[in-house]
């Protein structure tokens, strides 16, 4: 959903469980429209530099921001990806919900923090438990 959002399969194919899943994604892309078609994107990890990419959008006012990060391939015992936004305000606070939009259509809320905009810039968004072979993690910023 890096700009354009859409299913490239039918629909009317699907159960109702991944009709439910759907309808939960589409919500939660038009929260966050605004923000991924008309904010500021930033290349927070770039995939030629590494074994991971990240990639954040971040609304004009700077009170809303979406974090992707990607592990392209699982590395034994490799260290804990942290990452540094950019685009945030120093001066706020930024509630942070791990997103989880899949076959089970909810956004988890176990994982909210509140961290301060100049704790974010400067190396504080930590990711725990990106294990795997594209392995991936999406986060939601508000200012609070």
């Amino acid at each position: 959903m890096g700009g354009n959002f859409g299913y490239e399969f039918d629909l009317n194919t699907i159960s109702e469980e991944q009709r439910q899943a759907v309808a939960k994604q589409v919500a939660f892309y038009k929260e966050i429209r605004q923000t991924v078609q008309s904010g500021d994107f930033y290349r927070l990890k770039s995939p030629f530099e590494g074994n991971n990419c990240a990639w954040m959008f971040t609304s004009a006012d700077k009170k809303e921001a979406l974090v992707c990060f990607v592990n392209v391939l699982a590395i034994p015992n490799d260290s804990q990806p942290i990452l540094r936004l950019q685009g945030l305000n120093n001066e706020l606070d930024y509630s942070i919900k791990q997103v989880e939009l899949g076959e089970a259509g909810r956004e988890r809320i176990a994982d909210e923090k509140v961290l301060g905009g100049h704790r974010l810039i400067n190396g504080n968004l930590r990711l725990a438990g990106v294990d795997g072979d594209f392995a991936s993690r999406t986060y939601h910023l508000k200012a609070v």
